[in-house]
């Protein structure tokens, strides 16, 4: 490059930044590659050998210095040693030496695909150090769990909604009649169903009858835009859809299958056997997708596993201390991801779910209601 070569302290004192004493200013890392250069010669007479000198000093924080020769590349990192402590220097020094081995090995690799960490520290950061101590207790997925409590509580009120409301037996024999025809219409275990309902008692019945017949739930917000519905059902390659007549109005055009909960498909569903389905279902399995915002660009589906989610209820189930007596509001939107642990907490204790029909309160009316319905 033209001008390339400039000495430091002509471009500090042209550029003038603001100086600190204890760092160099404009740039505190700096990298060099160097040829090796005079190597070794000899003069009449006398031979002479190219000795390396220390500096003694890091002028900079970090000093990453190459010299190619004709059989190797040394390399040298000073550092202050007010800065950095040895063993961080070490680290990262490997990292770079694994980069470089992992660049040798295979040439084509793409970059985010190079490792960084070594499998010991893979080991240790993934695994060793996240070891909480406490044992997993998910032995069953989350509607395996629902139905063991809806045999314990049969005649408890599980959810209520705007007036209506179901015991936990006809909770799970709902459940299980939708489950029952959606397997009928072909979904299996690892099938996305998507759920696009209103908030209601119903829509608590569609999400234990996705995971009963082994479904992945992928709730979606009745208010998305049509391009952002469309956009999710095809990336998720959504086999069902579950809504009601007052919805699918507002749905966009698709080739998905289609379940009106409160239409034509109604009648066939109460045919249906109200027993739990015999489907095997594991902790293992995905449970539901989420998908982002989209606002740094198209939105993305999350899938989270039923070990995942029965794990972190029952961790919260301990945090809250909630028993069968309590009775816990769900408020948020049914499309975030917050709104499982509403749900589920109080399903997998026997305590009332109450949900928070479509209008939104405000503080007043949240008073209300609290007083009102003993939450």
């Amino acid at each position: 490059y033209d001008h390339q070569d400039l000495p430091f302290e002509q471009l500090v004192a042209e550029i003038q930044p603001t100086r600190a004493a204890g760092y160099s200013p404009v740039f505190q890392v700096m990298f060099s590659l160097e040829d090796e250069g005079l190597g070794s010669a000899e003069f009449v007479g006398l031979p002479v050998e190219m000795i390396e000198v220390g500096n003694g000093m890091a002028p900079f924080d970090l000093i990453l210095s190459f010299v190619a020769t004709p059989k190797e590349i040394k390399g040298v990192l000073e550092y202050r040693a007010d800065l950095f402590a040895e063993a961080t220097v070490r680290r990262m020094v490997d990292h770079l030496q694994n980069i470089l081995t992992a660049v040798t090995v295979d040439a084509e690799r793409p970059l985010p695909q190079i490792p960084l960490l070594s499998l010991a520290e893979t080991q240790k950061l993934l695994y060793d150090w996240n070891a909480n101590g406490a044992p997993l207790a998910v032995a069953a997925p989350v509607h395996d769990l629902f139905a063991q409590q809806a045999a314990q509580t049969p005649n408890a009120v599980a959810v209520m909604c705007e007036g209506e409301s179901l015991h936990y037996d006809a909770l799970n024999a709902q459940a299980n009649q939708l489950a029952h025809y959606l397997h009928r219409q072909g979904v299996r275990p690892g099938s996305p169903v998507a759920v696009i309902l209103e908030r209601s008692v119903r829509s608590v019945v569609a999400m234990l009858a996705v995971w009963k017949v082994g479904g992945v739930y992928l709730p979606l917000d009745t208010a998305y835009p049509l391009e952002r519905l469309a956009y999710v059902l095809t990336d998720s390659k959504a086999v069902v859809v579950l809504t009601e007549t007052a919805v699918f109005a507002k749905l966009p055009q698709t080739q998905t299958n289609t379940i009106c909960l409160d239409g034509l498909d109604q009648a066939l569903i109460a045919e249906c056997s109200s027993d739990n389905l015999d489907v095997a279902v594991s902790t293992q399995d995905a449970a539901y997708i989420i998908y982002t915002s989209g606002s740094t660009g198209q939105p993305k589906g999350v899938l989270t596993g039923h070990d995942a989610l029965v794990d972190h209820c029952q961790q919260m189930l301990l945090a809250y201390e909630m028993t069968a007596a309590d009775r816990v509001l769900q408020f948020s939107s049914l499309s975030f991801d917050a709104s499982l642990e509403q749900l589920l907490l109080p399903l997998l204790c026997g305590a009332m779910l109450v949900m928070r029909g479509a209008d939104v309160w405000d503080a007043r009316e949240l008073l209300r209601q609290i007083k009102t319905l003993g939450l």
